[in-house]
């Protein structure tokens, strides 16, 4: 009977190690989706669209494009910037004083929120600036983003499908779980119903069968918890597993266990009295 009782033991801390193997591996496959759909924002961030205005409206236009809740910040190269970089680049430092004469539009640089701006975003942005007034030209294309969008669908498809498939493989492992011990539970006790008999015969104490029903379906569902529990705790201590343990989830799970390996006792006792 005892090496049945640890058979048992060992079969349900097999399935908890599974089932904590299903919890982790989703936590580390959004991780990883979270990380790479980090990534493409940045790239986003990346490519900001260009406005040419004039010089006398760009404070409104740039502040009016930096209340749109896609836009993370709006930067402004005004007309000395715009005549530094000509100077420099076509060598133009004699002509710096015509330069300046010119009067120069400014460029507003706007760097959009990469977990944002999509492609509804992209259609916002061109409303808002295609007609203002001040603004010459819009350097932006949707082309530019097409493959991040794209990217970001997929991701966003993975995640979903993360989701409904662990819903059902990880909910179906735990009505599985929970059913093996309350089997479990039923089927140990009425293999014990003859030794409690022999035993009340040669004078036994009464009422030690109960405690022992009782201690039986408390360490059923203790010993393996705990040391599934203690395994996922020392691999994390160990800095061999990247997530520090779900005690909430370990409690609610340890719960459910505990109530359902104690009611197979109301079973267990009907059928003793049958």
């Amino acid at each position: 009977m005892k090496l049945r009782y640890l058979l048992q033991i060992l079969i349900i801390l097999v399935l908890l190690i599974v089932d904590d193997g299903i919890y982790n591996l989703r936590q580390y496959s959004q991780e990883e989706l979270d990380s790479r759909a980090e990534q493409v924002y940045l790239e986003i961030e990346e490519k900001p669209a260009i406005l040419i205005v004039t010089e006398e409206q760009s404070e409104r236009i740039s502040d009016d494009i930096s209340n749109l809740y896609f836009v993370n910040k709006v930067s402004k190269q005004n007309k000395s910037e715009i005549i530094d970089i000509l100077s420099r680049q076509y060598h133009l430092d004699e002509a710096n004083s015509l330069l300046d004469e010119l009067n120069l539009p400014a460029v507003l640089e706007i760097q959009f929120k990469g977990d944002a701006f999509r492609e509804t975003e992209s259609s916002l942005f061109w409303q808002a600036t295609e007609k203002k007034e001040g603004v010459f030209q819009i350097i932006s294309s949707d082309e530019n983003y097409l493959d991040d969008w794209s990217k970001l669908d997929k991701l966003l498809e993975y995640s979903g499908l993360i989701e409904n498939y662990w819903q059902w493989i990880y909910w179906g492992l735990m009505i599985l779980l929970l059913l093996i011990v309350l089997l479990f539970r039923i089927s140990f006790e009425n293999r014990q119903v003859r030794y409690w008999q022999v035993y009340r015969r040669s004078g036994g104490k009464a009422g030690l069968s109960r405690i022992f029903k009782i201690l039986n379906s408390i360490f059923l569902v203790f010993i393996p918890l705990a040391i599934a529990m203690g395994l996922e705790y020392f691999l994390w201590v160990n800095q061999t597993f990247g997530y520090m343990p779900d005690f909430r989830f370990h409690i609610i799970r340890s719960t459910a266990l505990l109530i359902v390996s104690l009611l197979s006792l109301i079973l267990i006792r009907r059928e003793s009295y049958d």
